[in-house]
């Protein structure tokens, strides 16, 4: 159709054809440009003339200037209507005679050359259709001119202020858009360009809004360049969203594909016969740390052609540098970014230069991180490194960039091998490289730069729609116009959801089931074998006619299921048939064996309602096939049956284990049966039962039981089977079912049901005159007819758990039609429209989204699966995109995303079926959570600004470490403060569905449904007061900032949520709380949350029931960065806890009272039940904290001590259970803070996978060891040591019991070689790959602190700090320093890096710098262990010794019963125990958990022991109150503590229990003998007659024995005291940061840390005066390594020596001494001991040579420090009396005065006093033998033999006896 130019348009019709649209009164004319109205002639049509279609009133003259002046003027906009008065003006400007109706411009490309006559006619101007503005249509009219297309024709009407009533009916409504603003329509040229002239320009004007409108000036037309351009942009006010468009299509205004390409090569040779492009991209890197030139990219272009793959061209360039044109945002220099660099470049040549080949384009790279996560195939590389500001992460923009690329031509991908000898892969590897050596020009690259400014647009994810033109989605620029658009039309849902569902109708009535069952063994149906034949294959069914006669012969007692053996078929099928439904399992391949189950077409098997049952193939679903066996599941309407044909084995041709292994085989099966399913099994059991009558086995026509028999009666009671053939009041007629060759007749078919039938009509029998077609009968079918009438329960039970879960949400009960009226009564989500780019879904966030969802996922109601989804993302991502976006912009999600299927899991494994044991998932659509994960995405921004700091758990990255760390550290802290201290574990009831929706968004419902929900809440009113309160407040969402548009998505999501129980219909209708199971669930739940801890913070604080924490006065830049904040409540998902302080007991639990009070009460008036109970919310306080002193604390009748806790809102009165033990976030935590019972709970997790599959896999040669490796880690290993770093293990014995256990689940896969011998743990490790133990747990440590230092919470890194610099013994920190050690024993260089004492600081110092260096030394010290292991076992290979001797040690501690020999007395006493049966005394006087002795109450037998180890007072007195105890007396004392010790290492955590302070108990002790015995000289009339009664005196020997003991233990404790106060004082030493406190330490006196190392001394001066002056030497560290002085020497010191002389008359004693004065001093000691006498520190030279002369500097060591020591006996050394008294003895002997037999130790005869410089002599020349001292000397004797450590004295005192006796001769 055209008008060609010069022609003739006739206006009259024209006129007609718009007349329609005339109001009355009103006449239309037509002005030609500038003139004035026509009604009708005819008007010369030329190129760019303007028609303008007028009203005119009726009779008015209009005069020709009017228009002349007017030319084109645009109209007002007023929007009156349409008056009463028919002459009154139509809207319009009053001041012009006619309002303008239509205007159209005629414009021509210009055609000079003439054309094609056409024919052309009567133009009229027809009514336009929406799509069809401006089109002329035209009739046969022919004029010889130059003619002009109408397609070249661009038609522009203006609408000026007419009647919408008409003027609607022509122009149609644009959505945004003034109803006076320019509609337009361009029609196309008709004409093909070449690729090359294409133009972008002609699309993006169009998104635009650009028009080209010609000039409507006077005169006639000038031609396409008077022509302009009017861009409605620049006309109009636009948005700031649509100003970025606008930006973003200036960035592609650019490209300029006629320019000059930044390739290098030309690519006309090769534009002829294309067929594909390739691109090939690499990246280049430095490869060692001392490279520092940039990375850089390459890519080559290739171009199949028929010549072959030619080179296009190549680029390539390093990295570049921010602020440069050409940067993307890189941000490090590592082969990845370099792969990604190239990547991006070719994208960036496809987009622009790659269109006019029109060609797929493949990219090939080498790097698959990289390429196949630009390509959406993998989810994209993360780094760690924040981009730079402004630029998206290269993953990211390349992502974007494929998504743009793949608009202008069809991309592709493949991965090729880096270095494979490709030669296109070759080259771009050469020139990254080249690039890499000669770096290009940073600021000038034949690059284009506007890729640079696309990277930074902010609608850089959307810039890919620009370029779409997709009819699914609106243009990019329309898209917020199309938001408010969708949301001012609030459509409703016009139908309730039912996606899944199958509408079947199940009668709730009574079913009468009655059917009949058949078994029978086929193979009897046989033909005789002819002669020279052989028939094997012509057995059972596979006769020619056998099944016929079967039926026949069945029909008679119309069977529902006959199950048949032998059948020997050779395939498994489903065979047709009129009659049955015949299943079918094969045979063996050598063609014996075989079964089927046949099931009745046309036998009902049960009537409902009148109505017969049948089973159809729907029904049937088959489980189980075996050549013995076909199991069937049966489903159908009030029949759940598993039916079974089986034939089993006979002893005549299997063994027995196989016959056992079958029924085991099918027992496992039965067992595994859909839930509520029944059975009935058809077997051919080839067993004989009867003689033993069991509930399933009776005595009817009983045989005797064979071997079989017994395996199958252990199989009926297994299943809990039952045989009415046994049974006589079910069997009929005879039982024998086969008769052998022998004729000697059996039962061994049998049909078995469930024992719960026994009470059903049950009859059973065998066909007799069943015909087999056989000359001998060998097997007869038994029968079972069953008959019994069930109440379908199935519609009780459902609604049961409906209800439940109903109320747990305020949920309601609705039909179709009550949904979709409560849906319409919903309020619109915003009250104005919203528009949030952000909250909109971009195409690479929902690519992203499908990449991260996890498969085996359960699919929702639409039956979407998550492995549907991920065959190909971005091609589902993209389907997916137009429904997102959707529900994003109209507020309206589909109904199918608001709800699902709830499955119920339960709560615990033993749970029963009560509904509060099980908790409810809702399995939801697959696609409606990829629309709440890009919600949730938008909730974590908020909730990370708002959460408290210690709230964890809806955030990705977070671990419960931080949570369970932190209550840790507050419990140890307390703990070695000796701050009374608690912890109260909280549980929400239902914590998700307690949320009120109200709450977190406005709400979309009015006051009456509001009500609604508070009635089903069935608050008490002051609840509900409070409650109110909450909700008046502005809802969470908006009081934390969140965008309109987010909290309109919230607030729309929350509109008709319902829920389906699974496998049920019934829809319900919600009302509260978010939904688990739904990805919006927990950050929603958190939000709450958040606001009621910060609620309930604000009310502790001015409550004044904070915790009292200690803090340093100095942190470390590590923990000081921030503000301080309170601990406040540790909180993980809907788990948290609240820590608590007190002065004392008392003021503790008053505290925890009203704090848990608080808490409770501000739960409720948020609409949430705080749980009580055991494992719910209960408080654990220390185990020394005294409960009975407090007046809270009360008692149940179970004696288990609680605290009252009253709510206030509701009355409620509620038991706060004080614990000792809380499973917290998997760990156990305990009063007494050990970490043993979490440990060996994780341990038991682990085992309890590991025992069931040790044998049959982890440990089986058979399966590959990486394999068993790989699947130990991953199920048993993972429990044990996940969260690790959270174990604080200071104690070794912690540590070896966590390395025992950790060794021990690897050794898993060994299998055991003997009993008492064990793979060895470095074997072990080695096979495991697995780190030493204490290398693995310095590794979690490390990762845990690393991620601390980057992600925080910065509140638990300064309590970690503050718990270590107040009490580091226990603290988490403190840790560190033996993991250092660890990684210094691997790395010793690292030893000089950590300074002795600053090993923490030097790992914190650390930390702030990289927090990623020390894990990465943990992890180089791993690999160096895993090096030894393999070194270790090459040498253990070849023989070699692998293991040093250990060093000469000496053992002093010997057995008196062996020659055994040890290095410390503990393992001596270990020994006598386990070899001997000798046991420690404190055992045998323990035989209650309290001391006998001094009524204290200890709570166990162990600590009393312990208590007896230390006191000797209390053992001194028991052994005269009890006799011992004897072995067998001890170990029941001991029963009950190492039974909860067992069941403690079992992982029972809830049995740890320790004793908790209680009182001394004040009465009078019970009297020893010398209490009781009344005094010798008392009269006779005073003594009781109690007092007469014979009482306990204990034993001479006992008495004795306990008297050595604790003289042995008063030493050895001794020893031990020094030896721990050195490890004390070199601890305390390592500490000082100055020399003032070192020598605050050494200089202190009774100091308690007063100990120091081998090389440190210390001299102090207590002086009394100048003459008098003491100068000691501190020598306490080498004191206690020396033995102290000789017990002989020791003796001399005592002034008791002087007691047992006794002086006859006549005989005096004469003491006569003298003080030697510096007596010490005058000793030379040796060079030895000159060592020893070093004083700690050093002189400088200088000083040294003032004090000792120029030869002093001689001495000097490397530092320049001369050490300076004492030449004398030094006083402070413990042996320097010792050798004092020894010189004096010597010089005594030496000069006669004593001789030897003086010197010898015999009492009463002489005794010498030696004190330091004084000597005393006493001479006694009397018998002064103690009457005593004989039975003194015997009882030690015979306590040796109960201690052979002390036998190197026996010898001495036999010596002495013997000597005793000779003196009493005398």
């Amino acid at each position: 159709m055209c008008v060609e130019l010069c022609s003739l348009l006739a206006l009259a019709q024209v006129i007609a054809q718009l007349d329609t649209f005339a109001p009355m009164f009103w006449s239309l004319a037509i002005c030609v440009d500038t003139g004035p109205p026509v009604f009708a002639g005819q008007v010369t049509v030329a190129a760019a003339q303007v028609f303008t279609a007028v009203y005119v009133r009726d009779h008015d003259e209009v005069p020709n200037d009017a228009y002349a002046a007017r030319g084109d003027s645009e109209q007002g906009d007023d929007d009156t209507g349409w008056g009463n008065d028919s002459h009154g003006d139509p809207p319009g400007n009053p001041g012009y005679p006619e309002v303008v109706l239509l205007q159209w411009v005629l414009s021509c490309a210009a055609s000079a050359a003439p054309s094609t006559p056409m024919t052309t006619g009567d133009a009229s101007l027809r009514n336009p259709g929406p799509d069809k503005w401006g089109t002329v249509y035209d009739d046969d009219t022919h004029v010889d001119v130059h003619c002009l297309h109408l397609s070249e024709l661009t038609g522009l009407f203006i609408a000026s202020q007419s009647d919408p009533r008409s003027l609607n009916k022509l122009l149609p409504a644009i959505p945004g858009v003034p109803s006076t603003l320019l509609a337009h329509c361009l029609t196309h040229c008709k004409s093909t360009f070449s690729p090359s002239q294409s133009s972008p320009h002609s699309s993006l004007g169009k998104e635009s809004g650009e028009d080209r409108v010609a000039t409507t000036g006077p005169g006639p037309p000038r031609g396409p360049e008077a022509r302009v351009i009017v861009s409605l942009a620049d006309c109009l006010l636009v948005s700031p969203f649509q100003r970025d468009c606008l930006d973003l299509q200036s960035i592609f205004q650019q490209l300029d594909p006629q320019g000059s390409d930044w390739l290098d090569s030309d690519l006309e040779p090769i534009l002829h016969d294309n067929q594909a492009i390739h691109v090939y991209t690499d990246g280049s890197a430095a490869s060692s740390e001392d490279d520092l030139r940039p990375c850089s990219w390459a890519l080559t272009v290739w171009l199949d052609a028929i010549q072959g793959r030619m080179l296009l061209g190549q680029a390539s360039a390093t990295s570049a540098v921010p602020g440069s044109p050409y940067y993307l945002g890189e941000v490090e220099d590592t082969a990845l970014v370099g792969e990604q660099l190239a990547l991006a470049w070719g994208f960036a040549w496809v987009i622009e230069h790659a269109s006019p080949f029109s060609l797929p384009v493949t990219f090939h790279y080498d790097a698959q991180g990289a390429g196949r996560g630009a390509f959406g195939q993998w989810t994209p590389p993360f780094r760690r490194v924040d981009p730079h500001p402004g630029f998206p992460c290269l993953s990211d923009l390349l992502v974007h960039l494929r998504q743009l690329a793949s608009q202008f031509a069809a991309l592709e991908h493949a991965y090729v091998a880096g270095h494979s000898g490709q030669i296109e892969n070759e080259l771009a590897d050469q020139l990254a490289k080249q690039s890499r050596r000669k770096p290009c020009e940073y600021w000038e690259r034949v690059a284009p730069t506007w890729l640079s400014q696309l990277a930074q647009h902010k609608l850089l994810p959307w810039a890919w729609m620009l370029h779409s033109g997709a009819p699914d989605l609106p243009p990019l620029f329309t898209i917020e116009s199309e938001a408010k658009r969708m949301q001012a039309a609030d459509t409703r849902p016009q139908q309730a959801p039912a996606p899944g569902v199958v509408a079947t109708e199940h009668p709730a009535c009574l079913a009468e089931l009655c059917f009949t069952a058949v078994s029978y063994n086929a193979l009897t149906m046989r033909d005789p074998k002819g002669p020279g034949q052989a028939n094997a294959d012509k057995a059972g069914l596979r006769i020619v006619g056998r099944k016929a006669l079967l039926k026949n012969q069945l029909a008679e007692i119309q069977p529902l299921f006959v199950g048949l053996q032998e059948t020997r078929v050779p395939d498994s099928n489903l065979q047709p048939d009129a009659d049955y439904i015949i299943f079918q399992s094969a045979s063996t391949p050598q063609g014996s064996l075989g079964v089927a189950l046949w099931i009745s077409k046309t036998t009902p098997y049960g009537h409902a309602k009148g109505t017969a049952q049948f089973i159809l193939p729907k029904h049937c679903s088959v489980f189980g096939t075996s050549p013995r066996h076909i199991a069937l599941d049966i489903e159908a309407p009030h029949l759940r049956l598993a039916v079974v044909a089986l034939h089993a084995p006979t002893l005549a041709t299997a063994t027995l284990q196989e016959v056992k292994d079958f029924w085991r085989a099918r027992a496992a099966e039965i067992e595994k049966r859909p839930s509520g399913a029944d059975f009935l099994l058809l077997c051919d059991a080839n067993s004989r039962v009867g003689s033993v009558c069991t509930p399933q086995v009776g005595e009817h026509d009983k045989e005797d039981e064979n071997e079989a028999g017994t395996a199958f009666r252990n199989f009926l009671e297994q299943i809990e089977g039952y045989l009415p053939s046994t049974f006589g009041c079910h069997h009929v007629g005879t039982s024998a079912t086969w008769v052998s060759p022998f004729d000697t007749y059996h039962r061994i078919d049998y049909i078995v049901t469930p024992i719960a039938w026994s009470g059903f009509r049950l009859t059973s029998w065998v066909l007799e005159d069943f015909e087999s077609l056989q000359k001998k009968d060998d097997h007869w079918p038994v029968a079972l007819s069953c008959a019994f009438a069930r109440h379908i329960r199935e519609t009780k039970f459902i609604s049961v758990w409906r209800q439940h879960f109903a109320t747990q949400e305020a949920g309601e009960l609705v039909t179709s039609e009550q949904y979709v009226s409560d849906f319409s009564r919903y309020s619109k989500p915003a009250r104005v429209a919203v528009f949030d780019l952000e909250v909109l879904p971009t195409l690479a966030e929902v690519e992203r989204l499908i990449l991260g969802l996890k498969r085996g996922r359960a699919p929702g109601p639409d039956s979407v699966t998550t492995e549907t989804l991920q065959v190909q993302p971005v091609l589902t991502a993209r389907q997916l995109l137009p429904v997102l976006l959707k529900s994003s912009m109209g507020l309206r999600e589909p109904l199918t995303f608001r709800g699902g299927d709830l499955v119920c899991l339960a709560k615990r494994a033993g749970a029963t079926l009560r509904c509060q044991d099980y908790r409810s998932i809702l399995v939801s659509s697959i696609p409606g959570k990829i629309h709440h994960r890009k919600l949730r995405s938008q909730l974590t921004k908020l909730l990370e600004g708002y959460r408290q700091p210690l709230q964890s758990g809806a955030l990705p990255g977070e671990g419960i470490e931080v949570i369970a760390i932190a209550a840790k550290t507050f419990q140890l802290l307390c703990d070695g403060i000796r701050r009374p201290w608690g912890l109260v574990f909280f549980d929400l009831q239902s914590a998700y569905y307690q949320i009120i929706r109200e709450a977190l968004v406005p709400g979309c419902e009015d006051d009456t449904a509001l009500l609604a929900l508070f009635d089903k809440l069935q608050l008490p009113p002051k609840a509900l007061i409070e409650l109110k309160q909450h909700l008046q407040q502005l809802a969470l969402l908006p009081a934390f900032s969140a965008s309109e548009h987010l909290t309109a998505l919230i607030n729309d999501l929350f509109r008709g949520s319902w829920f389906r129980i699974s496998g049920s219909a019934l829809l319900t209708v919600t009302k509260r709380g978010t939904r688990p199971g739904d990805p919006a669930a927990d950050v929603l739940f958190s939000l709450s949350l958040s606001a009621l801890l910060k609620s309930v913070a604000g009310d502790l604080s001015s409550g004044g029931l904070l915790p009292d924490l200690p803090r340093p006065s100095h942190r470390h830049d590590w923990a000081g960065q921030g503000h301080d904040e309170d601990i406040g409540s540790p909180a993980w998902a809907d788990d948290f806890l609240q820590p608590q302080t007190g002065k004392d007991s008392c003021d503790l639990l008053d505290r925890i009272q009203r704090s848990v009070q608080l808490v409770t009460e501000k739960s409720t008036s948020m609409g949430m039940n705080v749980s009580f109970g055991r494992e719910k919310t209960a408080v654990m306080v220390p185990n020394w904290i005294a409960l009975d002193f407090s007046d809270v604390v009360r008692y149940s009748v179970d004696s288990k001590p609680y605290i009252h806790v009253l709510n206030s809102l509701t009355g409620a009165l509620h038991q706060l259970l004080v614990v000792q033990s809380y499973k917290h976030l998997g760990g156990i935590l305990v009063a007494t803070s050990s970490p043993l019972p979490d440990v060996y709970h994780r341990a038991a997790r682990a085992t309890a996978v590991v025992k069931p599959l040790q044998k049959r896999l982890f440990s089986d040669p058979s399966v590959q060891l990486a394999v068993r490796r790989t699947l130990l880690r991953s199920l048993a290993m993972s429990k044990f040591v996940h969260t690790s770093a959270s174990l604080f293990l200071h104690a070794a014995c912690h540590n070896r019991v966590w390395a025992q256990q950790f060794v021990a689940l690897w050794r898993s896969l060994f299998r055991r070689r003997s009993k008492t011998r064990t793979e060895h743990s470095y074997s072990v490790l080695r096979a495991a790959c697995a780190p030493a133990p204490p290398l693995a747990l310095a590794l979690t440590r490390a990762v845990f602190l690393s991620k601390l230092t980057r992600s925080g919470p910065q509140l638990l890194a300064r309590l970690l700090f503050d718990h270590w610099a107040t009490h580091p013994a226990n603290s988490w920190l403190a840790q560190l320093k033996d993991d250092v050690f660890q990684v210094c024993l691997y790395l010793p260089h690292l030893g000089s890096l950590f300074s002795v004492g600053r090993e923490i600081f030097t790992v914190l110092d650390s930390l702030c710098d990289d927090p990623s260096w020390w894990p990465g030394q943990v992890k180089k010290a791993v690999k160096v262990f895993g090096k030894d292991l393999e070194v270790w076992h090459e040498r253990r290979q070849r023989g070699q010794a692998v293991e040093a001797s250990p060093p000469d040690v000496e053992k002093p501690y010997q057995c008196g019963f062996c020659s055994a020999r040890f290095v410390l007395r503990k393992h001596l006493c270990v020994h006598l125990s386990r070899t001997h049966a000798v046991l420690a005394p404190a055992r045998h006087f323990a035989p209650l958990p309290f001391c006998l002795a001094c009524h204290r109450h200890y709570g166990l037998v162990s600590r009393v022991q312990q208590h007896l180890k230390n006191s000797d007072q209390c053992m001194r007195r028991l052994v005269h109150l009890i006799d011992p105890l004897t072995p067998s007396e001890i170990r029941e004392a001991e029963a009950p503590e190492v039974l909860a010790r067992k069941r403690q290492k079992a992982g029972a955590w809830k049995d740890f229990a320790v004793p908790t302070a209680r009182p001394i108990v004040f009465w009078p002790r019970a009297p020893v003998w010398d209490e009781r015995c009344p005094p010798a000289q008392a009269p006779e009339e005073q003594v009781l007659i109690s007092e007469l009664i014979p009482s306990f005196r204990p034993k001479t020997d006992n008495v004795a024995w306990i008297e050595a003991w604790l003289q042995r233990g008063t030493a050895h404790a001794a020893r031990g005291r020094l030896k721990e106060a050195l490890l004390d004082f070199q601890e305390a030493l390592l500490g000082c940061s100055s020399d003032q406190e070192r020598s605050n330490v050494l200089f202190s006196r009774g100091s308690a840390h007063s100990d120091a190392g081998d090389e440190i001394r210390a001299l102090a001066d207590f002086s009394e005066d100048l003459e008098r002056d003491r100068l000691i030497l501190d020598s306490r560290p080498a004191n206690t390594l020396e033995p102290p002085p000789h017990l002989w020497t020791g003796s001399l010191c005592s002034s008791a020596a002087l007691l047992p002389i006794v002086l006859h008359p006549g005989k005096s004693l004469r003491i006569s001494g003298a003080d030697l004065r510096d007596h010490f001093y005058f000793f030379a000691v040796s060079q030895e001991r000159l060592e020893r006498n070093l004083k700690k520190g050093g002189l400088a030279k200088e000083e040294a040579r003032q004090l000792f002369g120029d030869e002093a500097a001689e001495h000097a060591d490397r530092r320049g420090q001369v050490h300076v020591g004492l030449g004398t006996l030094a006083l402070g050394d413990s042996s320097v009396c010792e050798f004092a008294r020894g010189f004096h003895l010597c010089v005594l002997k030496r000069h006669g005065a004593l001789s030897s037999e003086v010197l010898e130790l015999e009492p009463g005869r002489l005794e010498a006093w030696l004190s330091r410089g004084t000597t005393f002599l006493c001479q006694d020349n009397c018998d002064a033998a103690s009457a005593d001292a004989e039975a003194m000397l015997d009882g030690c004797k015979r306590a040796l033999e109960l201690d052979p450590e002390l036998t190197w004295v026996e010898t001495c005192l036999e010596a002495s006896l013997a000597e005793m006796e000779e003196h009493e001769d005398d």
